[in-house]
């Protein structure tokens, strides 16, 4: 899970102004505080009316204190921190994509190079042992005329050409 810091979205200039503003309009104690009790702004008291929690996606990253004016704040901060989150998740998932096309492109631009289907063959076993982290792997082609089923590359500890088969046999 993305993690967001409400410390760090507190933080922000536009969010703390508008916080700072809230905090001077109060007629009642009103602080926030992260998930392990520290206070990130206001003044702690301990005779709050309300403590509500500040959530991104089910899990509670800190707490307002406070009197009516808290659900606000809270409203607010709840609404922020998952946008924050979706923002987040969004550039990771961006991130993830951007990997994976690169290593697509990598490996077909490897796979231009290969002048024999045994070549291509043993690339693909090799690749996707290292992708996977397996310990063995083969790949095996039907001759359309035949119908065998060849073992055209293997890779790994216990890697060795099988015998061609028939198809349904085995």
């Amino acid at each position: 899970m993305t993690r967001i810091g409400l410390k760090r979205l507190v933080s922000k200039a536009a969010v703390a102004k508008l916080i700072d503003d809230i905090l001077c309009l109060s007629k009642g104690p009103l602080w926030i505080e992260d998930i392990d009790g520290d206070t990130l702004m206001g003044q702690p008291l301990d005779d709050t009316q309300t403590k509500l929690p500040i959530e991104v996606e089910g899990q509670i990253i800190g707490w307002i204190h406070g009197g009516k004016e808290a659900s606000v704040v809270a409203s607010f901060l709840n609404i922020l921190a998952n946008e924050e989150y979706e923002k987040k998740s969004l550039g990771l998932e961006t991130l993830n994509k951007y990997k994976e096309l690169t290593m697509l492109y990598n490996f077909t631009e490897k796979i231009a190079t290969y002048l024999s289907v045994k070549e291509v063959s043993q690339h693909v076993v090799d690749e996707a042992l290292r992708l996977i982290r397996g310990d063995n792997a083969s790949l095996m082609l039907i001759d359309k005329e035949t119908g065998i089923i060849e073992t055209v590359a293997t890779s790994g500890k216990k890697s060795g050409m099988k015998t061609p088969q028939k198809k349904g046999a085995g």
